[in-house]
This record gives structure tokens, sequence and C-alpha cells, in this order.
């Protein structure tokens, strides 16, 4: 069957355009949709960013609340699969999986802005959760974006944010808040152990703690002989937030009130202090209410709530005023590139 008609049956909730791209980035071969707005102009073109786990194009060709508002707000969008899912091919290297999907992140926007239909002058990105980091290497790296829109994304290393979550979720299961608090704690000194004898105390901890060793799978204790400690560079430590303090672009960060994976009252002071270092008076940090980290309406934000809701008909639903501020900002963002093209 012709994957490209497919395509263009997956997309008709909204009028379109769609050619399939294939960018060679290394030994990776990234195969992805540019949509279009069939509107015969030039568009300015958001890069979907993947979070964690495996993603591609098949998560939106289907009826797609956001592939919707990015498409009638006057903007394209390209949505690759992500290497190891769908037509796109190559394996990460091991404790390199954020430089790596940094490097294909700025050849996807190198190579867009060599198109002469789209608007080459306006090429952003839209990220989630572990696109942060994503973004942050890509951005060190020298890539050049227009704009910037981050939902539910960590100001921090992926060490502190990932020991957030398993605070969280011990909470969420009614731990006291100081045993929870200690398991917090264990999980950043597991990582940034310098001696076995420190690593054994935060990994035995841990692999006690039936949420952190079962249901969040994070436990296991390796012996002394396997011990190494990480090394300052490793991406564990890696910190998007210098990135972010020089973007000097227009940022929408989008964070959840209820998000128990990644801390939205940090994420949401870091993006505050990086907007105000940039000239545009359209950058805004949003706080969304009864929401979980995917933006989904949620009572709780936690996983297990995630894990029954998600599978329930109609029980992930966006939460509105996610949808709301996206949508107005992305037409107030058009509105000020057409005033630039016109000035």
């Amino acid at each position: 069957m012709d994957t490209k008609q497919d395509a263009r049956e997956a997309y008709a909730e909204v009028p379109h355009v769609v050619e399939e791209l294939t960018l060679e980035v290394g030994r990776f071969t990234v195969v992805g949709d540019l949509i279009l707005p069939a509107e015969g102009e030039r568009h300015p073109i958001i890069v979907l960013v993947w979070g964690s786990g495996p993603a591609g194009r098949e998560k939106v060709r289907k009826p797609s609340q956001l592939l919707s508002i990015f498409l009638k707000s006057g903007f394209g969008v390209f949505v690759g699969d992500k290497p190891g899912t769908g037509a796109s091919a190559g394996d990460f290297k091991a404790g390199q999986l954020l430089r790596e999907r940094g490097e294909i992140l700025a050849a996807e926007v190198g190579h867009l802005r060599g198109l002469q239909k789209l608007n080459q002058s306006d090429i952003g990105v839209y990220g989630s959760s572990q696109a942060a980091y994503v973004i942050g290497l890509a951005l060190d790296s020298g890539m050049k974006i227009d704009f910037l829109i981050a939902v539910s994304c960590p100001a921090t290393d992926s060490v502190e944010q990932s020991a957030y979550l398993v605070e969280q979720q011990l909470l969420c299961e009614g731990y006291e808040r100081g045993e929870a608090a200690m398991a917090r704690k264990f999980f950043v000194q597991r990582h940034r152990a310098r001696s076995y004898s420190e690593y054994l105390e935060a990994a035995q901890f841990l692999d006690d703690n039936p949420v952190v060793a079962g249901d969040l799978g994070w436990g296991g204790v390796i012996p002394e002989s396997d011990f190494t400690p990480l090394e300052a560079d490793s991406e564990a430590f890696y910190d998007p937030s210098d990135a972010l303090a020089g973007v000097g672009v227009p940022v929408l960060a989008l964070f959840a009130e209820n998000d128990t994976q990644v801390d939205p009252q940090q994420g949401a002071m870091v993006y505050s202090k990086a907007i105000h270092s940039s000239d545009s008076e359209l950058s805004r940090v949003v706080t969304v209410p009864g929401a979980d980290h995917n933006m989904r309406v949620s009572e709780t934000g936690c996983l297990k709530e995630q894990r029954v809701k998600y599978t329930e008909a109609g029980g992930a639903e966006y939460a509105s005023e996610f949808l709301e501020n996206l949508e107005n900002w992305l037409f107030a963002l058009r509105a000020d590139m057409r005033g630039k093209e016109t000035s």
C-alpha cells in the first residue's frame, strides 16, 4: 500500500499536504513527515521532539488535537520516527542517547532550513519531558531555533529529576514524607557515589523498597567488582538550564500542577529566569491546573492513576487550559511573524 497515501488519509482531520523526508545523520536514518497547511504559502515549522521511549509518526496518525492546533495556527510540523521506531533506523550507543538525539535534532533543523518551500527564518521546536535534554544539547552544539515550546520539561539533571519522581511515587502510595524524602536522597547518592560503600548503602535501601524496585523497576545492587563511579560528563548529570538561559527566542513553557515526574515549581522558576533574558514579549511560563505530566486531566498526577485512566476509553483527556494556552500562544506568535514579514 502507498505509505504516502496512508499518511494523507491519517492526517485528514485538517487540510494539509504531507511529504515524507529521509535524512542520513551519521549511522542513523531518520524518516519523518513534513506536514504543511494547505494554504499555498511558505510556513513556519515546528519540529516535534519526542520524550523518552519508542515514538514515531503513528502517535499523530490519528485524530490529534496537538496536530490540529499546529496546522490551524498556520504552522507546519515535522514529525519523525525515533531511530528504532517505524521507518527510522540505527541504535543509540550506551550512555550517548541524549547526545545522539541532540545531533539528530540539529540535523533535522538544518535540513529544514535548506528547503525553499518553507519560511526558513521561522523554525522552532516543541518538546516534552526528556526532550529538554535533547534540545539543550542541540543548542549547545550550535543549533539555531526561532521559538521554543517546552511541555513538562525538566530544568535539572536527570538524576535529580528521577529522584523527584521516586519521592512523589512513594507519596502517591501512602508513604510518610520522611521515608519518601530518604528514598529521594538515596537515589541521588546511588548515582553520585564515589565509593562502593557509599553506593551500597543507597542501593540496598532502594532495592528493599517495593515501589522503587518493583513498580518503577529501579532496584538492583551491583557487586563491588562491577562498580565504577559515573564520570562528571555523564549524560545523567547534564543540566539543560544553562542552554535555556541563553536561548533568546520566544518561549512557551507549560508545566502541570499535578506533575509527579518532573518538578513543576522548580521548572517554572528556571524557565521564568530564562525568559527574562529574552527580548520577546511573547514568552510565557504557565502552570496548568489539574493536569498530570502528560497534560492530561488528573486528580493526583500519580503513575498509578495514569495506568488506570490511560487504559479507559476517554479517560486521558488533555486539560483544556493546556490546549487553550498552546493555541492562543501560537496564534500570537504567527501574527507577530506576519507583522515582521510585512514591515
